[in-house]
């Protein structure tokens, strides 16, 4: 369970409905529903440089992981997400399951 929530004024919460109160408004903003006009997608697009692949590029990246790419994958993951309350499911997990993935 939550203990405490912090506020936009940055002031703590601990009462059960204030928190829930919190929760509400956030995901309410989060997902609220924003207008997008064919302007402010032409503006987006214009600020992006979006570089069209190449041939090669287009093979490389559509071709099969091979077992090799998956080993490396596996045995050194580049980045991991961790929670104070969650292990490190890519280094630990998927390295003891590792002879059944592949």
């Amino acid at each position: 369970m939550i203990q405490q929530l912090q506020v936009k004024e940055g002031k703590l919460q601990y009462n059960m409905e204030k928190k829930k109160g919190i929760v509400q408004e956030f995901f309410k903003e989060l997902y609220k529903q924003e207008e997008v006009t064919d302007e402010k997608i032409n503006h987006y697009l214009k600020g992006e440089t979006m570089s069209v692949l190449m041939e090669e590029e287009r093979v490389m990246l559509n071709r099969d992981i091979t077992l090799e790419e998956l080993r490396k994958a596996i045995k050194k993951p580049k980045k991991t997400i961790k929670c104070q309350e969650q292990t490190d499911y890519r280094g630990t997990s998927i390295k003891v399951y590792e002879k059944q993935l592949i």
